[in-house]
Order: structure tokens, then C-alpha cells, then sequence
């Protein structure tokens, strides 16, 4: 098995652990606050800290793998953020129009993963080839029908979990498609 071969593995195996640690994090953060902003946009930390986390563990290994400058890295990062912060806000405007709340989380998904795979590929040049974009943005959409596991009555834990581990699983390890195969491997 090459290096490359073994990059969606270990990106999908990172991308869990970096949903275990959001939703640990979600769980101990206060929940409380939250900050309006022009009645579109609600920021508080249940719209931030998955993204970041995200951005800032796959910022780190492109930093190592040397597939990213510190600014491009610390971009990375901003830019998971921010792609969460808007999928997380749609989901909130849709989640009164449909009925549906999988039909939500796939359309969040979807517009979650266009964002950070289109920041990706303007700050990552690797990036830029369109079977990797297809494999992101089809994981982001799939993926984010989960949402309908942690937004259902009596959800807990278990179900945070498994809808930020899988979707960051799942998209970490279509980025990992783009990687360049000529590289060590995580």
C-alpha cells in the first residue's frame, strides 16, 4: 500500500478524533451565550468551536506534511471556521422551512463543504482538481443528513459524536484524495 493509499484512512481516523474533541468541547463549553448579529447570523460557541477544531488539527497537518505555509495553515483554520459558522447558520434558517430535519443537514452539509473546499482550493493549489471537489462536497451533503441524530428528542453525547465524527471523518478523508502521493504520510 502507498502513502497515498493510506491518507483517507488516516485523515478519517483524524477527522473522528477531531469530532470527539468538538463535541467534548461542546459539552463542557456554556451554552448560554450567544450573540445575534442583524437577526441573520448567531454566533456562540455551538456555531464555532466544530469548524475550528476541524481547521485547526488539518491546518496543523498540512503545516507538517509541508503542503502548507503557517499562513496558509492559520487560513486553513479561519477558513473551516468560518465554512461551519455559515452551514450552521443556514441549517438554523432552514430548519423551519422543511420539514425534514435530514433534508436540513444535507443542504447545510452541502453548502459547509462548498465553502471550505472552494477557501481550500484557492489557498492550496494541490487542491484544485475536481474529483477531490466532487468526493468533498458529496461527503459534506451525505454526511450532514446525520444532523438529524443529535436535533431529535432525547439526544445526547452519543449523537453529537457520531454526527461530528462522521461528517469530519467523512470529508477529512475525501480531502485527503487531493493529497499529493508523493508525500510521507501521517
Amino acid at each position: 500500500m502507498t502513502a497515498g493509499r493510506r491518507y483517507p484512512l488516516r485523515f478519517a481516523l483524524l477527522g473522528a478524533s477531531s469530532g470527539a474533541i468538538a463535541t467534548g468541547l461542546l459539552m463542557v463549553l456554556p451554552q448560554r451565550w450567544k450573540i445575534e448579529i442583524a437577526d441573520v447570523f448567531w454566533l456562540s460557541s455551538l456555531s464555532v468551536v466544530a469548524g475550528l477544531v476541524f481547521g485547526v488539527i488539518f491546518g496543523a497537518v498540512l503545516r507538517h506534511l509541508g503542503l502548507a505555509t503557517p499562513r496558509a495553515a492559520a487560513l486553513y483554520a479561519l477558513a473551516a471556521t468560518l465554512s461551519y459558522f455559515l452551514a450552521f447558520n443556514l441549517a438554523l434558517h432552514l430548519v423551519d422551512r422543511l420539514e425534514a430535519i435530514w433534508q436540513v443537514g444535507l443542504i447545510a452539509g452541502l453548502a459547509g463543504a462548498a465553502s471550505l473546499t472552494a477557501l481550500a482550493a484557492w489557498l492550496l493549489p494541490f487542491v484544485r482538481r475536481i474529483g477531490p471537489w466532487a468526493l468533498m462536497l458529496a461527503a459534506g451533503c451525505g454526511f450532514g443528513a446525520l444532523l438529524v441524530l443529535p436535533l431529535r428528542d432525547g439526544s445526547g453525547f452519543a449523537d453529537w459524536f457520531v454526527f461530528y465524527g462522521t461528517w469530519q471523518a467523512g470529508y477529512a478523508a475525501a480531502f485527503a484524495t487531493a493529497l499529493p502521493r508523493s508525500d510521507a504520510g501521517v
